[in-house]
């Protein structure tokens, strides 16, 4: 008896491949552009000045970068795009058709990852949060699997559905930030504790070293210049936001919303590495890391802004740190850790800055879809309440027994609202729940995001696109989830040993992140995995 079934007698687990990392180390960057590697790089840190690692530069100067990475479903929101990451999957298979949706079972309005059936650790007015409603397995899942729940998953964020959908139904610690009270909190689906390393960053009330002070420039004046301002911002380029001065939920916003905030987060992932040892245990370790500051900068300022500029630079530097850290702890260095930079969506431009170069971009109001259809399904079929609830992303929910129970053709009520919904000023088009369980879909590459983005069980009657340019958003700040190049076009960035550094052009997608890093583990895809690995990104034989 030799090999694997002896180890396998002598009661040791089977092993990984010699290429198994130490450690997986995936960051979103939310809301993180393809466009800001190249855009900001005369700014960042350069790939390497002695012996210190940089952040983007040294990864795609010595990694691999796939420049046409897109996500490849609706909507491109933060829920379905951290649902993507670790599973390999799409919302049509995982489940997470949205940020919300509409709950028939109950009624109402589901939140992403919520759970009453468990509760909150950690205190705070947080409601009860867990992967139940992820009907897929991420890569951490299979990796506990396969070494019998050994290896360590770690899942961080100021976001709970960013921590929790990227860290799977079995992840060892995963927390994320209350709002009320600047703490970090867990769910009783996790833990019955706290991680030590949140209960002491909690206890440390580092997070109130900002009150009474302000997210200030960090680069001279001269470093904007291709920055501008959002329209309905005044004044100088070198801002100045005010955190606040007393310790309510507006003042943690605000330090989210700030440099000061991404200072935050990376100095809680190195407390966890710390405590956990993260890297440096005979098997894999996973650590997945969500960057919310970005999207709450992006959201309020736009894309264009020196406020993304600054925390993009402020970023780099931190990455920085956080790489030279993990060489130095990680057994075999740098080269042992699978690093993947990614994001979970783009970001449109602020509809009124596009105005000024005379691009034809607008603000949409979901409630005027939803207006238009009640009325459509009046007009033609007789009052009565068509609609239930809102708009939720892009989809709209039918009031299935009334249509049952006025003895008509579900798919005839659902073309019948999709042509009221493609009537308002900015929707594109508008496609049928029958229409797209029947692949009866326009020849068109969009129509891929829809089917992608529809779920037979959570997905509405119809879902609806807008047009280029054409943005859900309120009167100020811009927003994301379509099926456009703005929205989808995100960086793939992998460095780990044996890889040949390179910048790979061919269109790649999200989804396949995680059938790439599975095959670097030595482990099964994840249940619900359609991607294919990135072969270029796999060490070179």
């Amino acid at each position: 008896m030799t090999g694997l079934l002896a180890l396998a007698a002598l009661g040791h687990p089977a092993l990984l491949p010699v290429t198994a990392p130490k450690l997986v180390l995936l960051i979103s960057i939310d809301q993180g552009r393809a466009d800001y590697v190249d855009r900001f790089s005369d700014l960042y840190l350069p790939p390497k000045k002695g012996n210190q690692i940089g952040g983007f530069r040294w990864l795609s100067e010595t990694g691999v970068r796939f420049t046409d990475a897109h996500h490849h479903h609706l909507p491109t929101a933060t829920g379905p795009g951290h649902s993507i990451l670790m599973t390999g999957s799409v919302p049509a298979l995982n489940g997470i058709v949205g940020n919300d949706w509409f709950d028939r079972t109950t009624g109402k309005a589901h939140y992403v990852t919520s759970d009453d059936t468990v509760k909150i650790v950690g205190g705070g007015s947080s409601a009860p949060q867990s992967a139940r409603p992820l009907k897929t397995t991420t890569v951490g899942d299979e990796l506990r699997m396969a070494t019998n729940g050994r290896s360590k998953v770690v899942g961080i964020s100021f976001k709970d559905r960013a921590a929790i959908l990227m860290a799977g139904h079995s992840a060892d610690e995963v927390v994320w930030y209350d709002y009320d009270t600047g703490n970090f909190v867990t769910s009783t689906y996790f833990a019955k504790s706290l991680p030590s390393w949140a209960e002491e960053m909690n206890k440390s009330r580092a997070i109130d070293a900002y009150l009474g002070k302000s997210w200030t420039a960090s680069l001279p004046e001269s470093a904007y210049v291709n920055a501008r301002n959002a329209p309905h911002e005044k004044g100088p380029k070198l801002f100045s936001h005010p955190y606040g001065t007393e310790k309510k939920s507006s003042y943690y916003s605000n330090v989210v919303r700030s440099g000061g905030g991404q200072r935050f987060i990376f100095d809680l992932a190195e407390k966890a590495i710390d405590a956990d040892k993260l890297g440096q245990h005979d098997v894999p370790d996973v650590l997945v890391l969500n960057l919310a500051s970005n999207d709450y900068v992006g959201h309020a300022w736009g894309p264009n802004s020196p406020e993304v500029l600054d925390i993009s630079v402020q970023t780099d530097k931190l990455l920085s740190e956080l790489f030279n850290k993990l060489n130095k702890t990680v057994p075999g260095g740098i080269d042992n850790v699978a690093i993947v930079v990614t994001a979970d969506h783009g970001v449109a431009p602020i509809p009124t800055d596009a105005q000024l170069d005379n691009i034809d971009s607008n603000r949409l109001n979901g409630g005027d879809v939803i207006k238009a259809v009640k009325a459509g399904l009046e007009a033609k079929y007789g009052a009565g309440d068509w609609v239930l609830g809102g708009l939720y992303e892009q989809n709209v929910y039918l009031n299935r027994p009334l249509i049952a129970s006025k003895g008509l053709k579900a798919e005839e009520v659902e073309q019948t609202a999709a042509d009221a919904a493609g009537t308002v000023p900015g929707i594109y088009s508008a496609y049928t729940r029958t229409n797209i369980l029947k692949g009866a879909l326009p020849n068109s590459s969009w129509s891929e995001w829809v089917a992608n983005g529809f779920n037979p069980l959570y997905g509405g009657d119809v879902m609806v696109l807008e047009a280029p340019n054409q943005v859900y958003t309120g009167a100020t700040g811009t927003s994301h989830g379509s099926a456009w190049a703005y929205d989808t076009h995100i960086p793939i960035l992998t460095h780990w040993g044996g890889q040949k550094a390179q910048k790979v052009s061919r269109r790649v997608y999200t989804h396949d992140i995680a059938s790439t890093l599975s095959t670097l583990l030595g482990i099964e895809y994840p249940s619900g995995n359609v991607g294919r690995p990135l072969s270029e990104a796999l060490p070179v034989k």
